[in-house]
C-alpha cells in the first residue's frame, strides 16, 4: 500500500466504511455460528486491529484450527507478504 495510492485509497474507504457499528458489535454472535473449518492469519504489526485484541477472538470460533501472525505485515498480511501467507494457507487447506 505505501507505493500504490489507489491501494491506499481501497483501504482508506473501507475503514471509512465502517459507520455503522451494529455490524461490528453483532461480529462475536456471528462467528460463533460458523460452521467451518477457520485459520486465522494476521499481521503482527497491524495497528488498526492489534494481534493482543485479535488472538483472542479465535476462541469466538467453533471450528477455529490455529491463528497464525505474520511478522512485517500489518491489515492486509496477504497483500503485503503473499509468500508467507501461502504457507500456512496451503498447510491447512491440505489437512
Amino acid at each position: 500500500m505505501i507505493h500504490s495510492a489507489r491501494r491506499a485509497e481501497g483501504l482508506r474507504e473501507y475503514l471509512v466504511g465502517l459507520r455503522d457499528w451494529t455490524v461490528v458489535d453483532l461480529m462475536r454472535q456471528w462467528h460463533g455460528e460458523m460452521r467451518l473449518p477457520l485459520l486465522m492469519i494476521w499481521g503482527e504489526d497491524d495497528p488498526t486491529f492489534p494481534v493482543e485484541t485479535a488472538r483472542p477472538m479465535a476462541a469466538q470460533f467453533p471450528d477455529c484450527r490455529g491463528f497464525v501472525t505474520i511478522p512485517r505485515t500489518k491489515l492486509l498480511p496477504h497483500e503485503e507478504q503473499p509468500d508467507a501467507v501461502a504457507r500456512p494457507l496451503l498447510e491447512f487447506l491440505a489437512a
